[in-house]
């Protein structure tokens, strides 16, 4: 389908969708197997969950789910911490205290950006200032403060704080456990140009120079050189930033937009409360946007679907099999089959009538490049702030939706009570669904008898399983930190297979940080029929210095210009190797605790080389003066 069919149907094909649609509503929930199951907690949240992380395991071995929301877009609420949610015995705690100021005046999380730390603490930077409750061009200011939330004592701590506010910013955690910060409404109300980055190891923040300016909270992926794409979803206004590539060095900055009108991106003006993912395994580098809309209250959602390969010659966007129904406000969630499953949302902007909203979730196959509708959940609110993750148990987590803003229950006549208060308010969903994929209801699943809880960069993990001689993939999944259709945090890293017995899997973890960020990680198995297992929690540990780098020269003996790389990939075609150049290199140094390949052809095809820690005067002459593929790794240190 193209730009054109997008959204513009003839009665006769809505009609046809319509009916295909009420039947699989109607056939789905009795036939788990096919299209999954959806249940309804009992028990309620105490709070609309705005912003949601899921916990690596405390200090106890229990993993639990981060609820935030501060002040919840009210300006009446007094800010509070959030709460913690035992998904396994579905309960909520108490409320958490919010963080303060240093005069003791409790600081707004609401809208804040989100992602965990190495140690598998969350950070969140910025949030609500003040609300500006008189007609201007910015309604709300950003806080400069950050907060780190500790998982064991479920209390939050200030730190170092921002040289800019932010108000829905996105935050993206680097290769080596740093978190970029990017846009958003400063404290005094405009755009934020200067991205910063912190650095857990000595609470400090680094800002760089003015980049484009990037819209409220921006798609951002980490590839695999360590750059940041910009994947074409945001909130509100696209701010005219077409999807790209975000570099950051020292204290400077440069950009590389995709390829063609608004780097081929169909109907780029929909991007608002779209949602983007990394598509699985991570090592493909391909970028999926999907669904949207505009800022327009009246918008008819997209379901418009594009792909990027991020290791082409052509970066540019190009059509994939389109939604089944248009969808914004939508959430997208990586399964461990390696497929997509995407939910909530409405077909026309916040509207929740069942017309828009009563539709099934959809679930995408990368390997068959095909949708497949799957049940309807029974909960048929969750537009803006709604969000899902997934849980260790291969089960998908959905909470949260505005049935309608607090100022449109208010113009109805109702009271603040009726609107935001109890445990059935007019503006805030408070119940929490969760959906179990038919992999659940197939077969009996796989199971990971025992692994390393720690892992390493380029090391191998053995994993005891009695189905060892069934299992086709392993790999890790990095846990969800989800607000507004937004999701920086996941992605699936695929976990070679070296060897098996009947009993055990030997497996190898990626040398490259850029692929798999430093911190908590599900380890899955799946089997030949992709039915995954339950997962297992691993931390990946830095044990080597990921400041090292291997240092290029395009002449031999290291003599001529040179060009140093950090652990990643690295790719003539998308411009990386800009000072030593494509097919110019004859002598490189590897330092200890990295491996160096270099290959002749960008993709990583055709003739390659390894080279461990040393000095190399000469590359050899099979590769002298052709490489435009360098791919740096840690090497295990155990």
């Amino acid at each position: 389908m193209h730009s054109s069919q997008m959204i513009q149907l003839s009665d006769a094909t809505t009609n046809l969708n319509q009916a295909h649609t009420e039947k699989l509503i109607a056939l789905g929930q009795s036939d788990p197997a096919t299209s999954g199951k959806w249940d309804v907690w009992s028990n309620k949240s105490p709070i609309s969950p705005i912003h949601a992380v899921l916990l690596p395991p405390n200090g106890n071995g229990k993993s639990r789910i981060l609820f935030f929301n501060g002040s919840g877009n009210n300006p009446t609420r007094t800010p509070n911490g959030g709460i913690v949610v035992d998904y396994g015995n579905q309960n909520f705690s108490v409320l958490i205290a919010s963080p303060q100021d240093a005069n003791g005046v409790p600081l707004d999380l609401f809208c804040g950006g989100q992602s965990l730390l190495p140690d598998g603490s969350v950070l969140v930077a910025g949030g609500t200032d003040k609300y500006n409750n008189t007609v201007g061009n910015f309604y709300f200011y950003g806080l400069k403060d950050s907060f780190i939330f500790n998982r064991n004592t479920l209390a939050w701590k200030v730190v170092q704080p921002m040289f800019g506010g932010r108000w829905y910013p996105t935050q993206v955690t680097l290769g080596d456990g740093r978190v970029l910060a990017v846009s958003g409404y400063t404290e005094s109300g405009g755009l934020n140009y200067l991205p910063e980055i912190y650095s857990p190891a000595d609470d400090s923040w680094t800002v760089f120079e003015g980049t484009s300016p990037f819209p409220l909270y921006a798609s951002l992926f980490l590839m695999e050189n360590g750059a940041v794409f910009y994947a074409g979803a945001h909130f509100d206004f696209n701010q005219n930033v077409s999807p790209r590539i975000l570099n950051l060095y020292k204290s400077t900055s440069w950009e590389t937009p995709l390829f063609g009108n608004f780097g081929g991106l169909e109907q780029p003006d929909f991007g608002n409360q779209a949602t983007s993912v990394l598509l699985p395994p991570a090592q493909d580098q391909r970028v999926m946007i999907l669904g949207g809309g505009t800022r327009n209250t009246n918008t008819t959602a997209t379901n418009r679907v594009n792909i990027v390969d991020l290791k082409a010659n052509d970066l540019t966007y190009k059509p994939a099999p389109y939604l089944n129904n248009p969808r914004m406000h939508l959430s997208a969630v990586l399964l461990p089959d390696r497929t997509v499953f995407v939910c909530n949302g409405s077909k026309a902007n916040e509207q929740t009538g069942q017309a828009n909203t009563n539709i099934p979730a959809e679930i995408y196959d990368p390997l068959t490049n095909t949708w497949k509708q799957v049940a309807t959940a029974n909960v048929k609110t969750r537009v803006y702030h709604s969000l899902a993750l997934l849980l260790p148990d291969g089960s998908v987590f959905t909470a949260g939706g505005n049935p309608q803003r607090l100022n449109e229950c208010l113009d109805q006549g109702n009271t603040l009570e009726q609107c935001a208060g109890g445990d059935s308010p007019l503006s805030e969903e408070l119940r929490v669904e969760v959906y179990s994929p038919p992999y659940l209801f197939q077969s009996q699943r796989p199971v990971i008898n025992s692994a390393s809880q720690t892992v390493t960069y380029g090391g191998t993990i053995t994993i005891q399983t009695d189905q060892a001689s069934k299992i086709q993939w392993v790999h890790l999944i990095k846990p969800m930190a989800i607000t507004h259709s937004l999701d920086t945090e996941q992605r699936l890293v695929d976990l070679p297979i070296n060897s098996r017995t009947d009993t055990a899997l030997n497996v190898t973890v990626t040398g490259n940080p850029n692929l798999a960020p430093p911190g908590w990680y599900m380890l899955f198995i799946t089997d030949t029929n992709r039915i995954p297992s339950v997962a297992q929690w691993v931390q990946l540990t830095q044990k080597t210095n990921t400041s090292l780098q291997a240092t290029f020269y395009v002449d031999a003996n290291f003599a001529g210009a040179s060009q140093s790389f950090l652990p990643g990939v690295y790719r003539a075609a998308r411009g990386d190797l800009d000072i030593v150049g494509n097919n110019t290199i004859r002598s490189l140094r590897v330092p200890v605790g990295l491996t160096v390949q270099i290959c002749d052809n960008s993709d990583g095809s055709g003739l390659c080389s390894n080279f461990g820690p040393g000095d190399y005067p000469y590359v050899g002459d099979a590769l002298n003066d052709i490489t435009s593929y360098i791919n740096v790794q840690l090497q295990s240190q155990v």
